[in-house]
């Protein structure tokens, strides 16, 4: 479990997150050996992570419309000149 959320803290680290805090809480619990309540802090992180993931695909789709490139690169040509 240590591990595992270790490896979830990493892409959670922008900035403020509470998805960080938990999974940071979950890591350390871990470490120590103390699961007791763990499964309530993995609800409350698997939550945050939805909320992350939404923020990010709203993210991801305002940028998709306000770049609109005037012409794509497979349409360009390279010549050597």
């Amino acid at each position: 479990m240590r591990l595992a959320a270790h490896t979830c803290k990493g892409p959670c680290a922008l900035g403020t997150n509470p998805a960080f805090d938990h999974a940071y809480q979950l890591e350390i619990m871990g470490r120590e050996g103390k699961l007791q309540g763990a499964p309530e802090v993995l609800a409350v992180l698997e939550q945050e992570l939805g909320r992350l993931e939404q923020v990010l695909q709203d993210f991801l789709q305002a940028a998709d419309t306000a770049y609109k490139p005037r012409q794509s690169l497979e349409s360009m040509s390279c010549r050597a000149v």
